[in-house]
């Protein structure tokens, strides 16, 4: 009963968070960094999109390559380099709560059965 809904909760969580997954294709790079911000233009679903990009993946960019990104649908236009997947405090506390109602599932078979 504990772990449905918190399974339900922590997706609905990381997908609001995160986005669709998606790919786009950079246009271009623009050469001139903004108070210490890369920027790139990509093409995603036909439309061109300005795009922030760490200092890092920024130099490695080459027109015509492509990026992975995630795309929010409540926002057009608005796109965002993907994650590295890192687990975050919310990640853990869903975990926990997840595992919380495995534990409690088995304390209560045990005990109806015994």
């Amino acid at each position: 009963m504990i772990v449905i809904p918190a399974w339900a909760w922590y997706y609905a969580a990381n997908v609001r968070e995160a986005g669709v997954p998606a790919v786009a294709t950079v246009v271009e790079k623009e050469e001139h960094p903004f108070r210490g911000e890369f920027h790139a233009w990509v093409e995603f679903a036909g439309r061109r999109c300005r795009m922030a990009i760490p200092r890092d993946t920024w130099r490695e960019l080459r027109p015509g390559s492509t990026v992975k990104i995630q795309y929010d649908p409540e926002k057009p236009g608005k796109v965002m380099l993907a994650s590295s997947g890192a687990l975050t405090g919310e990640s853990w506390a869903y975990g926990a709560l997840i595992l919380g109602g495995f534990g409690v599932a088995v304390v209560a078979w045990r005990l109806w059965f015994d």
